[in-house]
Parts: C-alpha cells; sequence; structure tokens
C-alpha cells in the first residue's frame, strides 16, 4: 500500500518509464456500443516523474487543471492537494475557485501514513483521463499535510468497496457506478505494454499461463499467498502470517520483516561482502536496512543472474536480482524493517509480471508467458542469426571467389593476347 511506499520514496529514488492507460469500451446502450468501441484504442501517454513510481494523468475541473496521480494499488481513494494547503509539498495543485463545476462538502477524509498525516474534504468535480469525461467524480482534496515528499497526489485501486452503489469513493467503485466499465477489474501490464486495462482483459494475452489467487483475506489491501521463499537453492519457510504477501504498485522496491536480513545475507549476499563489494547500510533513524554495493557489481552478471522465488505447490514466480538493482547508486531494492510484519512486493514485481485485479471475486491472476514459447522464440531468433551469418559469409566467400575469377580471366585474356601478338610478329612474310 502506498503507506509504504511514501515511507520508502524518502530515502531512494529510482528512475521511472512511462506508462499508458488505455480506455476500455464504457457499459452503455447497445446502439452505441460501437460507435464507442472504435475509441477502445486511444491512449494516455504518463510523464516521467522522479519519484520512481507509475503516474497516471489525470485533469480535473472546467479548467482541466492537470495532474500526475502516483497508481496506487494500496489505496482505494483519488486525492490531491488542495493550492492553499497548510505544509503540502507538491508539483501541482488543485485551484478550486477556477472550476465552475467544482463542488465542496463539510465531509471530513484524514488520511495516514507512516510518514504523516493528511487531513482534507470529500469533494465533487468533472474528470477526464484516458478520453473518458466523468462529471461529479469524488475525490478528497487535501488542505493539510505532514508528509515531506513532493508528488501530486495518489490515484488508489485497492479492493474497498461500499455496500451501497452511488455512495463509495473508491475510484474503480465510481467508474463502474457511473457506467464507464462493464467489469471492476484492471490489468496492470507494464512488463508487455507498459498500460493498464481497466475493465476488460487485451487480447494478447491469451497465449499466457497463468497463476491464479483468491484474495479474500480480511482487509482492503491485493494479497497472494506463498508458502516459500527460495534463494540460490536455499529456502525459507514462510510463517503464517508473512506467507499472506502484499502486491502494492506504490512502493518502489521488496520490503521484509527484518528477520530476513539475515536469510539475504548469508545465502546471497555474503561472498560479495566479504569481498566489500557489497554493505548492509542500516538507517537507524527510520529503521530500515538494505544493500549497497559498488559500481562493479554491475559486471558481475553471475550474481546478476540470481533470482529470488515465492513458491506455493508446484507454482512459483521469479525476480532476478537485475531487475532489482538500481544502477544509479548501485542498490538494491529490497528493504528490511520490523515495521514490515508482512512481505509486500512493490514495483520491480510490477515490472516483470502482468498482473490482473478482479474486485468482483476478490481474486488474483498473474500471468507468464509460456515456456514452450519462449523456448520457441528463442530457438527461432537463434536460427534466423545462424541463417544470417550463413548467408552473410556465402555472400562474402562468393565476391572473393568471384573477384579472384576475375583476375584470372583477365590474366588469361592479356596472356594470350601477347602470344597472339608475338606470333604474327614472327610468322610475318618479309616483302
Amino acid at each position: 500500500m502506498f503507506k509504504y511506499g511514501i515511507f520508502i520514496i524518502t530515502i531512494i529514488q529510482i528512475y521511472n518509464i512511462e506508462l499508458d492507460l488505455i480506455k476500455i469500451k464504457p457499459n452503455s446502450l447497445k446502439k452505441n456500443k460501437r460507435k464507442l468501441a472504435e475509441k477502445k484504442g486511444h491512449e494516455n501517454i504518463l510523464s516521467k516523474l522522479s519519484t520512481g513510481l507509475y503516474h497516471i494523468n489525470i485533469t480535473v475541473g472546467s479548467n482541466n487543471q492537470t495532474f500526475n496521480l502516483i497508481f496506487d494499488t494500496g489505496s482505494s481513494i483519488m486525492w490531491f492537494y488542495d493550492k492553499e494547503c497548510i505544509g503540502c509539498q507538491y508539483n501541482n495543485s488543485f485551484n478550486k475557485s477556477e472550476s465552475k463545476t467544482y463542488i465542496n462538502s463539510t465531509t471530513e477524509k484524514n488520511l495516514t501514513y507512516l510518514s504523516g498525516l493528511l487531513k482534507g474534504n470529500i469533494s465533487m468535480d468533472n474528470i477526464q483521463f484516458a478520453g473518458i469525461k466523468i462529471q461529479k467524480f469524488k475525490f478528497v482534496l487535501i488542505h493539510y499535510s505532514t508528509l515531506k515528499v513532493k508528488f501530486d497526489g495518489i490515484v488508489g485501486f485497492n479492493k474497498l468497496t461500499n455496500k451501497m452503489p452511488g455512495e463509495s469513493i473508491s475510484f474503480i467503485d465510481q467508474l463502474f457506478d457511473k457506467r464507464k466499465i462493464e467489469k471492476k477489474k484492471f490489468l496492470c501490464d507494464i512488463k508487455n505494454t507498459g498500460k493498464i486495462y481497466i475493465g476488460e482483459i487485451p487480447e494478447h494475452l491469451s497465449k499466457h499461463e497463468v497463476i491464479g489467487f483468491v484474495s479474500k483475506r480480511s482487509g482492503n489491501d491485493w494479497w497472494v499467498n506463498f508458502e516459500k521463499l527460495i534463494v540460490k537453492n536455499k529456502t525459507y519457510e514462510l510463517n503464517e502470517t508473512e506467507q499472506n504477501i502484499i502486491l502494492d504498485s506504490g512502493t518502489n522496491g521488496l520490503l521484509f520483516p527484518l528477520n530476513l536480513l539475515d536469510f539475504f545475507k548469508d545465502n546471497l549476499f555474503n561472498d560479495l561482502i566479504n569481498e566489500k563489494i557489497c554493505q548492509i547500510k542500516y538507517d537507524s533513524q527510520i529503521k530500515i536496512a538494505h544493500f549497497e554495493c559498488v559500481e562493479n557489481i554491475i559486471k558481475n552478471r553471475t550474481f546478476l543472474s540470481n533470482n529470488i522465488s515465492f513458491s506455493f505447490e508446484n507454482n512459483s514466480i521469479n525476480l532476478a536480482m537485475n531487475d532489482l538493482l538500481n544502477k544509479n547508486d548501485y542498490s538494491f531494492n529490497l528493504y528490511f524493517s520490523d515495521y514490515f510484519k508482512q512481505l509486500i512486493l512493490g514495483i520491480p514485481f510490477f515490472e516483470t509480471h502482468s498482473i490482473l485485479f478482479d474486485k468482483e471475486t476478490e481474486s488474483i491472476t498473474i500471468y507468464k508467458p509460456k515456456y514452450q514459447e519462449k523456448k520457441r522464440r528463442a530457438v527461432n531468433q537463434k536460427l534466423n542469426e545462424t541463417i544470417a551469418v550463413a548467408i552473410t559469409m556465402f555472400i562474402f566467400i562468393s565476391l572473393i571467389c568471384g573477384s579472384f575469377w576475375y583476375l584470372n580471366k583477365q590474366r588469361a585474356a592479356k596472356r594470350i593476347t601477347k602470344e597472339m601478338i608475338e606470333s604474327n610478329i614472327k610468322y610475318r612474310p618479309i616483302a
């Protein structure tokens, strides 16, 4: 959930890449379906920011005030800062006096994070994103903050749902209640397309195998259940609490309870620590530990090819150490603290797996490329490379052989011509 992610941002910043948000066909009258379906491919390209997280571009108000809001599966609502906010740090803020469609309320909403407190009012205004225009959309306008991180706000995608339709301030629920999507589901597909699909599943995932989870544990977070953590063939049996792992796109890295620090140190980083290539950094103020290495670590392909695996029964998901390396400061996005009782899989997991979240069934589906398809593509690529090399060599050898043939032919022609001239002079009759 973002309350962990915002805490981590104060420690580390990683590079971000652009994310598209694709519009899904609204649930409308039959006569309008064809017309709306033609807009299905409309995309909203997101801007790069320095937080290391993914951002959805949303405009608010009659004058289209623009915000880059963090895509967060750990919270449920959309919020951003009021221009008159006290103690707030932001890149963009909302000037409610400039929007003719803004509707305020006296209902207050407090949001608590590990690194601070937010206070705001539930408000309404028109919004637009990915070509979808929605009137009287509910959000929280923040007027007081103790957070020390600079960003525009958050758009939440967790499981929170109000019982009565029309009362919810959940982002997904409002899209559904206002008949802008047909199903309460969304797919985060950063790995393949760099996009989020809301309401439907794209066809390109039909060739992928899946791992399915039911996330009906109490609370609003999206949970998956794994039994074991495996590093370099060393297995750690997760306890009952640790088995329930949170998927949180509002967190920069992978978060573990502090007791797992020694497991990673002994089984993965020990040799590098002895060689003084890596070291454990511990911040006593915020009580978080992580591994920091020197620049040469980027050349250690053997180490970076190691996987961290989470498994249950006959299924497993993997994350390579290379995917966890922050190439700005050569630290790894693995964090250990007593603050974290459960394991949390953040952005590195979202960047390497396609994940479908279904609020109606409270289930999660993780898509993986089929092994045979992946192997076939690798074989085809190798074959194509071999053929290309063979053709190049054939052309090269042909050119050389052709050159020799041409030179020899020229020499033979000159020799014959010379012999004919000499013969003609030798036997010419004397007058």
